[in-house]
């Protein structure tokens, strides 16, 4: 039993031994190709970091809905206005109905928004910086 159990770790450790050294010659293939980069096409990318990205509306959309999923919402404390999340931006809505108002806009994604007890504030999670 002492012979098997001596030669059983003898296999493990050989096989250790032989998993170390094959990650070292990967790393050293990888840091080897990644000493030399490829500088055939830097003035193409150059030129093109200087036109920036075009990211101006080309258009306006308008559109009505009357269902939505993962919708998150909250009615304010006196029960007359809704606060709701559509697509990442925050609205109001009369509770009676009406047009929905934005409260937020841009880039960054808004949800989950909760009326404060006296009404008067709103929290929300946002991913924008500072938040």
């Amino acid at each position: 039993m002492r012979l098997n159990r001596r030669y059983g770790l003898a296999i493990l450790f050989a096989v250790l031994l032989w998993t170390l050294g094959a990650a070292r010659v990967s790393r050293a293939v990888d840091e080897e190709s990644a000493t030399e980069p490829d500088r055939s096409d830097d003035k193409e990318k150059s030129d093109k970091k200087k036109e920036g990205l075009p990211l101006k509306p080309t258009r306006k959309i308008e559109f009505t809905t009357d269902e939505a999923t993962w919708l998150s919402l909250d009615v304010s404390p006196d029960g007359k206005t809704v606060v709701f999340e559509l697509l990442g931006r925050l609205y109001t809505l009369p509770i009676d109905g009406g047009e929905a108002k934005p409260i937020t806009s841009g880039l960054p994604f808004d949800s989950q928004p909760r009326y404060s007890p006296d009404g008067k504030m709103i929290a929300f999670i946002s991913d924008r910086d500072g938040a």
